[in-house]
């Protein structure tokens, strides 16, 4: 434990006191919130638990189709140290020192996910969900959810229906984001 040493003029004279400082072992950090991750968090949250729920309760496939990315090369995050700090008459108090930066990359990813039945074999709909992804590409970047989705749909069965596949309504499209975090470099 270190300690520094205090020393006061009072009215009895010359007093001396310490001041103890002592680690914790605790780390603490906290990551910078950039103004599009909360757009991104916002517009594009993948909260589709009901319709996951649906697809496996009516014995569906589903896979996503990447319909655009982007990247943010500085997501950052502050760490630091804990620390307790013993003031004579104040009393005892936690601090926090050695403040460590570090940086990572997030990939923010903008995709549909189609769900079609099992017993339905198409060979054309990763044909089609890729038709589908070009026409929302430029759309998802806007951050407008539906109109991606209008867009994705539209093309996707149009070409569905040039495949010449009746069973189209069965089909669920939905439009969602994810992100992917590098990892963690010390700046």
């Amino acid at each position: 434990m270190d300690t520094i040493k205090i020393e006061n003029f009072s009215a009895q004279g010359l007093e001396a006191g310490k001041v103890e400082i002592k680690e914790t072992g605790e780390v603490g950090f906290e990551i910078s919130n950039i103004e599009f991750d909360k757009f991104f968090n916002e517009h594009f949250n993948d909260n589709n638990t009901a319709l996951k729920m649906q697809a496996l309760d009516q014995n569906m496939v589903c896979f996503k189709q990447t319909i655009t990315k982007m990247e943010h090369p500085f997501q950052t995050k502050t760490e630091w140290d804990w620390i307790e700090i013993c003031v004579p008459i104040v009393g005892c108090y936690k601090d926090k020192v050695r403040p460590r930066l570090y940086r990572r990359s997030v990939t923010y990813v903008i995709f549909a996910e189609i769900c079609y039945p099992t017993d339905l074999i198409i060979k054309h709909v990763e044909n089609c969900a890729k038709q589908g992804a070009v026409a929302a590409s430029a759309i998802a970047i806007t951050g407008s959810k539906s109109a991606a989705l209008a867009a994705f749909q539209t093309a996707f069965f149009a070409c569905m229906t040039l495949a010449d596949f009746p069973n189209s309504d069965k089909i669920k499209i939905s439009i969602g984001g994810d992100k992917i975090h590098g990892d963690w470099k010390a700046v």
